[in-house]
Protein backbone atom coordinates (compact mmCIF):
# COMPACT_ATOMS: atom_id res chain seq x y z
CA UNK A 1 0.00 0.00 0.00
CA UNK A 2 1.31 3.44 -0.90
CA UNK A 3 0.80 6.46 1.35
CA UNK A 4 2.93 8.83 -0.69
CA UNK A 5 0.32 11.58 -1.17
CA UNK A 6 0.58 12.24 2.58
CA UNK A 7 4.20 12.96 3.35
CA UNK A 8 3.96 15.14 6.44
CA UNK A 9 1.52 14.04 9.12
CA UNK A 10 0.91 15.76 12.48
CA UNK A 11 -0.60 14.01 15.48
CA UNK A 12 -2.24 16.64 17.70
CA UNK A 13 -4.14 16.48 20.96
CA UNK A 14 -4.08 17.15 24.68
CA UNK A 15 -1.68 15.77 27.26
CA UNK A 16 -2.13 12.02 27.75
CA UNK A 17 -4.36 11.37 24.73
CA UNK A 18 -1.98 8.88 23.08
CA UNK A 19 -0.06 10.93 20.51
CA UNK A 20 3.31 9.25 21.07
CA UNK A 21 1.78 5.76 20.97
CA UNK A 22 0.11 6.49 17.64
CA UNK A 23 3.24 8.15 16.28
CA UNK A 24 5.28 5.05 17.10
CA UNK A 25 2.75 2.77 15.43
CA UNK A 26 2.69 4.91 12.27
CA UNK A 27 6.47 4.72 12.20
CA UNK A 28 6.55 0.94 12.63
CA UNK A 29 3.66 0.00 10.35
CA UNK A 30 3.59 2.73 7.70
CA UNK A 31 7.26 3.71 7.41
CA UNK A 32 7.00 7.36 8.47
CA UNK A 33 10.04 8.89 10.14
CA UNK A 34 8.94 9.94 13.66
CA UNK A 35 9.57 13.34 15.22
CA UNK A 36 8.65 13.05 18.88
CA UNK A 37 7.84 15.80 21.30
CA UNK A 38 10.58 16.16 23.92
CA UNK A 39 9.00 17.73 27.02
CA UNK A 40 11.69 16.34 29.29
CA UNK A 41 14.22 18.56 27.51
CA UNK A 42 12.33 21.72 28.46
CA UNK A 43 14.26 23.13 31.44
CA UNK A 44 11.24 25.03 32.79
CA UNK A 45 8.44 22.48 32.63
CA UNK A 46 8.94 20.89 36.04
CA UNK A 47 8.88 24.31 37.72
CA UNK A 48 5.77 25.23 35.76
CA UNK A 49 3.76 22.21 36.88
CA UNK A 50 5.16 22.21 40.42
CA UNK A 51 4.00 25.80 40.88
CA UNK A 52 0.47 24.88 39.75
CA UNK A 53 1.04 26.93 36.56
CA UNK A 54 1.89 30.11 38.47
CA UNK A 55 5.57 30.32 37.49
CA UNK A 56 7.65 30.03 34.32
CA UNK A 57 4.71 29.95 31.90
CA UNK A 58 6.32 32.27 29.36
CA UNK A 59 9.74 30.63 29.66
CA UNK A 60 8.17 27.20 29.22
CA UNK A 61 6.38 28.21 26.03
CA UNK A 62 9.39 30.06 24.64
CA UNK A 63 11.52 26.96 25.17
CA UNK A 64 8.93 24.81 23.40
CA UNK A 65 8.80 27.31 20.53
CA UNK A 66 12.54 26.99 20.05
CA UNK A 67 12.37 23.20 20.31
CA UNK A 68 9.58 23.03 17.76
CA UNK A 69 11.50 25.26 15.35
CA UNK A 70 14.46 22.88 15.48
CA UNK A 71 12.10 19.96 14.94
CA UNK A 72 10.61 21.65 11.87
CA UNK A 73 14.06 22.18 10.41
CA UNK A 74 14.77 18.47 10.83
CA UNK A 75 11.39 17.62 9.31
CA UNK A 76 12.05 19.81 6.28
CA UNK A 77 15.42 18.14 5.78
CA UNK A 78 13.76 14.71 5.91
CA UNK A 79 11.08 15.79 3.44
CA UNK A 80 13.74 17.13 1.10
CA UNK A 81 15.38 13.70 1.21
CA UNK A 82 12.12 12.06 0.12
CA UNK A 83 11.09 10.70 3.52
CA UNK A 84 7.62 10.79 5.00
CA UNK A 85 7.40 12.27 8.50
CA UNK A 86 4.96 11.97 11.40
CA UNK A 87 5.22 14.60 14.14
CA UNK A 88 4.08 14.19 17.74
CA UNK A 89 2.48 17.58 18.61
CA UNK A 90 2.88 20.72 16.53
CA UNK A 91 3.94 24.33 16.76
CA UNK A 92 0.29 25.28 16.09
CA UNK A 93 -0.76 23.76 19.40
CA UNK A 94 2.03 25.53 21.25
CA UNK A 95 0.66 28.85 20.05
CA UNK A 96 -3.10 28.40 19.82
CA UNK A 97 -3.63 26.08 22.80
CA UNK A 98 -0.95 26.34 25.47
CA UNK A 99 0.34 29.89 25.05
CA UNK A 100 -3.21 31.13 24.49
CA UNK A 101 -4.35 29.40 27.68
CA UNK A 102 -1.55 30.89 29.77
CA UNK A 103 -2.29 34.34 28.42
CA UNK A 104 -6.03 34.04 29.03
CA UNK A 105 -5.38 32.91 32.60
CA UNK A 106 -3.04 35.82 33.29
CA UNK A 107 0.02 33.57 33.53
CA UNK A 108 1.69 35.36 30.60
CA UNK A 109 1.67 39.15 30.47
CA UNK A 110 0.43 41.17 27.51
CA UNK A 111 4.00 42.19 26.69
CA UNK A 112 5.30 38.63 26.81
CA UNK A 113 2.34 37.35 24.80
CA UNK A 114 2.95 39.92 22.06
CA UNK A 115 6.64 38.98 22.03
CA UNK A 116 5.72 35.33 21.58
CA UNK A 117 3.26 36.16 18.79
CA UNK A 118 5.88 38.28 17.04
CA UNK A 119 8.32 35.35 17.04
CA UNK A 120 5.67 32.83 16.02
CA UNK A 121 4.30 34.91 13.15
CA UNK A 122 7.82 35.63 11.94
CA UNK A 123 8.64 31.95 11.50
CA UNK A 124 5.37 30.20 10.68
CA UNK A 125 5.35 30.92 6.92
CA UNK A 126 8.82 29.39 6.56
CA UNK A 127 7.92 26.06 8.15
CA UNK A 128 6.79 22.92 6.28
CA UNK A 129 3.01 22.63 5.93
CA UNK A 130 1.37 19.35 6.96
CA UNK A 131 -0.61 17.27 4.50
CA UNK A 132 -2.85 16.06 7.33
CA UNK A 133 -3.37 16.95 11.00
CA UNK A 134 -4.92 14.19 13.11
CA UNK A 135 -6.57 15.59 16.23
CA UNK A 136 -6.95 12.97 18.97
CA UNK A 137 -9.63 14.00 21.46
CA UNK A 138 -10.66 12.54 24.83
CA UNK A 139 -12.61 13.61 27.91
CA UNK A 140 -10.71 14.80 30.96
CA UNK A 141 -11.21 11.66 33.06
CA UNK A 142 -9.57 9.56 30.36
CA UNK A 143 -6.67 11.98 30.08
CA UNK A 144 -6.10 11.93 33.85
CA UNK A 145 -6.12 8.13 33.89
CA UNK A 146 -3.57 7.93 31.07
CA UNK A 147 -1.34 10.58 32.68
CA UNK A 148 -1.37 8.56 35.90
CA UNK A 149 -0.58 5.34 34.03
CA UNK A 150 2.50 6.65 32.26
CA UNK A 151 3.89 8.03 35.50
CA UNK A 152 5.89 11.13 34.59
CA UNK A 153 6.52 12.71 37.99
CA UNK A 154 6.03 16.34 36.95
CA UNK A 155 2.76 15.51 35.16
CA UNK A 156 1.13 14.21 38.34
CA UNK A 157 0.54 17.84 39.32
CA UNK A 158 -1.75 18.40 36.31
CA UNK A 159 -5.29 19.24 37.39
CA UNK A 160 -8.65 18.37 35.87
CA UNK A 161 -9.42 22.10 35.57
CA UNK A 162 -6.27 22.66 33.50
CA UNK A 163 -7.13 19.80 31.15
CA UNK A 164 -10.70 21.07 30.84
CA UNK A 165 -9.39 24.48 29.75
CA UNK A 166 -7.08 22.86 27.21
CA UNK A 167 -9.87 20.68 25.82
CA UNK A 168 -12.02 23.78 25.29
CA UNK A 169 -9.21 25.48 23.38
CA UNK A 170 -8.58 22.35 21.32
CA UNK A 171 -12.27 22.20 20.36
CA UNK A 172 -12.18 25.85 19.28
CA UNK A 173 -8.92 25.36 17.36
CA UNK A 174 -10.33 22.33 15.54
CA UNK A 175 -13.48 24.24 14.58
CA UNK A 176 -11.44 27.17 13.22
CA UNK A 177 -9.25 24.79 11.22
CA UNK A 178 -12.32 23.15 9.70
CA UNK A 179 -13.80 26.53 8.75
CA UNK A 180 -10.54 27.46 7.06
CA UNK A 181 -10.54 24.23 5.08
CA UNK A 182 -7.32 22.94 6.62
CA UNK A 183 -6.58 19.20 6.29
CA UNK A 184 -7.60 18.09 9.80
CA UNK A 185 -9.26 14.91 11.02
CA UNK A 186 -10.67 14.36 14.52
CA UNK A 187 -10.45 10.88 16.08
CA UNK A 188 -12.33 10.68 19.41
CA UNK A 189 -10.35 8.15 21.46
CA UNK A 190 -12.77 7.63 24.37
CA UNK A 191 -14.45 4.62 22.79
CA UNK A 192 -11.55 3.42 20.65
CA UNK A 193 -8.59 1.26 21.58
CA UNK A 194 -5.12 2.28 20.44
CA UNK A 195 -5.39 -0.37 17.73
CA UNK A 196 -8.74 0.98 16.52
CA UNK A 197 -7.36 4.52 16.42
CA UNK A 198 -4.45 3.35 14.29
CA UNK A 199 -6.61 1.31 11.92
CA UNK A 200 -9.05 4.21 11.47
CA UNK A 201 -6.20 6.57 10.64
CA UNK A 202 -4.56 4.03 8.33
CA UNK A 203 -7.81 3.58 6.41
CA UNK A 204 -8.21 7.36 6.05
CA UNK A 205 -4.63 7.82 4.85
CA UNK A 206 -5.02 4.92 2.41
CA UNK A 207 -8.24 6.31 0.93
CA UNK A 208 -6.69 9.78 0.64
CA UNK A 209 -3.66 8.36 -1.15
CA UNK A 210 -5.73 6.26 -3.53
CA UNK A 211 -7.91 9.22 -4.50
CA UNK A 212 -4.96 11.58 -5.02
Amino acid sequence: MSYMSIRYLIIAGPIGVGKSTLTQRIHEEMGFVPQYEEPDKNPYIEDFYASQYQEKAFETQLSFLGQRLHHCRHIQARLNQGSRVVQDRSIYEDCHIFTAHHYQQGLISERDFQTYQYLYQGMIDFLPQPDLIVYLSAPVDHLLARISERGRDYEQEISAAYLTDLNTLYTQWYARARRKGLPILELPTERLSAEQVFQTLKAHVSSTSLSA
